[in-house]
C-alpha cells in the first residue's frame, strides 16, 4: 500500500513460521490496516462477514465468520493464531467482546483499533442516547426521518413507519424487511460529499437524523448538513466494550505495535523452535 502512513521497514520472516496474525475486518480501516501489514510481510488472516462486498486483498480472506468452523477460538488454536487484531465496526459489540473472550481463553493478546467517535460541533444540535429503545421514542415526535445507522429491525422500522409521515432509510446492503408505503429505501455507500447529503434533506424535507456515532470520514457530511440545515440528530452513542490489550486510533502506531511484537515473538526460543520445525 503506497501511503506514507502506513511506510515502515518490511519484515523478513522466515517461510516455515506458520503463525497468524487475524484481523477482525469488514471495514475500510480493516481493509487498509490488512493491506498495509500484508504488503509489510506480515502473516495476516483477513476475516470479514461478507455482507456488503468481498475486499481485494492479497492476504487469506475468510468469509462468513466462525461458527461453522467450530467457533473463534477453534479457528485461533487449529490456525496457530497468536494476535487478534479487533478492527470491527465501533458498534459490532458481540463481536468484539467475543474476541477479547476468546483471546484471554487462550492467553493470546487481542488489540482493537477503531476510529475516534466523531465529536459534537457547538452548532449541532444534538440529542445523545445509549439505549437504541429510547432513541426510537424521541424519533417518533418527528414526522420526516432520516435514518443511517447500519441495519434496522424490523419491529424498529414498523414502529418509526407508523409514528412518522416519512422515513428515508440509507442502508449499503438490502435489508430483508417488508417496507411501508411511506418507507423509502436508499442503496448507498460512502463517502458522501456534503452537497449530496444537503440535496438529500431537502429533497425529503427531512426534520430529524437518526445517526450512530461511528466516526470516519466517509459518512460525517450528513452531520455537517443536518447542521447547517439546523436539524436535530439523535445520535446513537458507541457501546462500551470489553477490554482489549491494546486500543488504538491511530493507524501507524498499530501497525508499529504489531511490527515489534511480531518481531519480539519471533524471538522467543519456543518460536524459532516452532519455524525450525515446520
Amino acid at each position: 500500500m503506497k501511503n506514507d502512513v502506513f511506510r515502515t521497514q518490511k519484515l523478513s520472516l522466515n517461510k516455515g513460521v506458520k503463525m497468524k496474525v487475524l484481523i477482525l475486518g469488514g471495514t475500510a480501516d480493516g481493509r487498509k490496516m490488512a493491506a498495509a501489514l500484508t504488503e509489510l510481510g506480515v502473516p495476516v488472516i483477513y476475516s470479514v462477514a461478507g455482507l456488503v462486498r468481498r475486499p481485494a486483498l492479497d492476504c487469506e480472506i475468510l468469509v462468513g465468520g466462525f461458527s461453522a468452523l467450530g467457533g473463534l477460538s477453534a479457528f485461533c488454536q487449529a490456525r496457530n493464531v497468536q494476535l487478534i487484531l479487533d478492527i470491527t465496526h465501533p458498534f459490532a459489540a458481540q463481536m468484539s467482546n467475543t474476541a477479547v473472550q476468546a483471546a484471554n481463553g487462550l492467553d493470546i493478546p487481542c488489540w482493537r483499533f477503531h476510529r475516534l467517535d466523531w465529536p459534537k460541533h457547538q452548532d449541532d444540535d444534538w440529542h445523545e442516547f445509549r439505549d437504541w429503545a429510547a432513541l426510537l421514542i424521541q424519533a417518533q415526535c418527528y414526522q420526516r426521518v432520516f435514518v443511517s445507522a447500519g441495519r434496522i429491525s424490523q419491529e424498529d422500522l414498523n414502529s418509526l413507519s407508523r409514528a412518522c409521515q416519512l422515513v428515508v432509510l440509507r442502508t449499503a446492503v438490502k435489508p430483508d424487511l417488508e417496507l411501508a408505503d411511506n418507507v423509502v429505501w436508499i442503496h448507498a455507500i460512502g463517502p458522501f460529499t456534503f452537497s449530496d447529503e444537503r440535496d438529500l434533506f431537502q429533497q425529503y424535507q427531512i426534520d430529524c437524523l437518526i445517526s450512530k456515532n461511528s466516526g470516519g470520514a466517509a459518512t460525517y457530511a450528513k452531520l455537517v448538513a443536518a447542521r447547517e440545515a439546523q436539524i436535530p440528530v439523535l445520535m446513537h452513542q458507541r457501546p462500551v466494550l470489553a477490554k482489549a490489550n491494546q486500543q488504538f486510533t491511530e493507524p501507524a502506531a498499530c501497525i508499529y505495535a504489531v511490527q515489534a511484537w511480531l518481531s519480539e515473538h519471533l524471538s522467543t526460543p519456543s518460536s524459532k523452535q516452532e519455524a525450525s520445525d515446520a
